[in-house]
């Protein structure tokens, strides 16, 4: 809700007065990492996990739209889950046509992604 507040010495000029902003609550997410691991048939969010040279085979992987990383991995016929913000990109790409109809994610993915913010 937007106040409005008198100028000292003036009836005439009214400013906006914002509303303090709420405060940010902070915690920690744990995060696991995995280092040279063959993952089978399990499920991640990718915001909780670290993967460093690992195989991914059979995997549900969730993404949020938050910070990720892994390097030297492979990802094999994974299934690919995007939730909340990362959804509504994907949804954005393709209202406005970078992004086809249909496109999923490759069955077999190999390389590094992250950084983590």
């Amino acid at each position: 809700m937007i106040q409005l507040s008198e100028e000292a010495g003036s009836d005439r000029l009214m400013r906006y007065k914002r509303p303090p902003l709420p405060q940010k609550a902070s915690f920690l997410m744990p995060i696991t990492v995995h280092k040279q691991e063959n993952l089978k048939n399990a499920a991640y969010r990718l915001e909780e996990h670290i993967f460093i040279e690992c195989k991914l085979t059979n995997c549900h992987l969730f993404y949020d739209g938050g910070s990720f990383q892994w390097s030297n991995c492979v990802f094999e016929t994974c299934e690919w889950s995007f939730r909340g913000a990362a959804k509504d990109t994907i949804q954005l790409l393709a209202t406005i046509g970078l992004l086809k109809a249909g496109q999923v994610p490759p069955q077999n993915l190999q390389g590094n992604a992250g950084p983590v913010n």
